[in-house]
């Protein structure tokens, strides 16, 4: 009896029991916020999380670029260690604008994490996004397969590119990462040139390097092995551009990428460690169609 207890964990109704229940809870979740937003719509409201989304649409705005374009002299930012990433977005745009940049913060005064603030933005920061192409339609909830068949597509349009048989090659990649229709072939070798074709344009590389194998050994002796999905050798250094396989929009874009700073700048950390310079690093969100620049700590760029 004590056996059979012990292995209450792996019994298969336990696990129908416990995914209908999540399953549950996230279908009532989804259905109050989206109540909630039908509620403020009616009645012509906006919480707090509007008014930063809102903002940053109206950011892009010509009305408003032209406006703040002439007016806007001094971008003063106090308790920074208190922004959040939606928050960040706002000040970069702006920052556009502004003749005069300050950001004053200090991370042991961080208080407002509930609210989504993270201290460690103030180590890094989003610099250009840039737009690659149409958002891809993606069948299958296994955003990890849908990843590793874009990544492995998008390496061999790199390694070969422009082969006869892309379509049909793209197809079997696919198949074998994620299963038949998960992403149609055609997007997925559309998403590959046009981001070939960007890099091409902002970089030009001498080289691509497709998961290129790095190490990097800590102060305390610990040696950390990793592969950079992508580097690139330029004129003026090394570029970092590791691929993301996150549907979020295009309004979390920035949020997204800074959740990733941390393993960008161990890429750079190494890259250093190996004498390459690292000049810049980059998120790509294939599934998106965005590539995010994300600007490091000056210390380890």
């Amino acid at each position: 009896m004590q056996e059979a207890a012990r292995c209450y964990d792996r019994h298969a109704g336990f696990h129908r029991a416990i995914r209908s229940y999540i399953e549950g809870v996230f279908t009532i979740v989804g259905e109050a916020i989206s109540r909630f937003q039908d509620l403020k719509t009616e009645r012509g409201l906006v919480d707090y999380d509007d008014l930063e989304h809102l903002a940053l649409h109206a950011l892009d705005h010509p009305s408003v670029v032209e406006r703040l374009d002439e007016e806007l002299e001094l971008l003063l930012v106090d308790e920074f260690q208190d922004t959040n990433p939606m928050q960040l977005a706002l000040f970069m745009k702006l920052a556009r604008f502004a003749r005069e940049i300050i950001f004053v913060g200090d991370v042991k005064q961080a208080i407002f994490s509930f609210r989504g603030a993270d201290p460690d933005l103030e180590g890094a920061v989003v610099g250009d996004i840039v737009e690659v192409g149409p958002r891809i339609a993606v069948h299958s909830e296994d955003m990890g397969q849908i990843g590793t068949a874009l990544h492995a597509v998008i390496a061999a349009e790199l390694v070969s590119p422009d082969r006869d048989d892309a379509v049909d090659f793209a197809a079997s990649l696919i198949r074998n990462a994620a299963g038949d229709g998960a992403v149609a072939p055609e997007d997925a070798i559309g998403c590959a040139r046009r981001f070939t074709a960007i890099l091409n344009e902002r970089f030009a590389p001498s080289r691509m390097l497709v998961e290129h194998p790095v190490e990097l050994v800590e102060d305390n002796g610990q040696v950390l092995h990793g592969w950079i999905d992508l580097l690139l050798e330029t004129e003026k250094g090394w570029v970092i551009i590791d691929h993301k396989s996150s549907p979020r929009p295009r309004v979390e874009w920035t949020q997204d990428a800074l959740e990733h700073s941390g393993q960008l700048m161990a890429y750079a950390r190494a890259l250093r460690g190996a004498g390459l310079e690292c000049v810049g690093s980059w998120i790509h969100f294939p599934v998106g169609g965005g590539l995010i620049e994300v600007i490091l700590d000056p210390d380890v760029r």
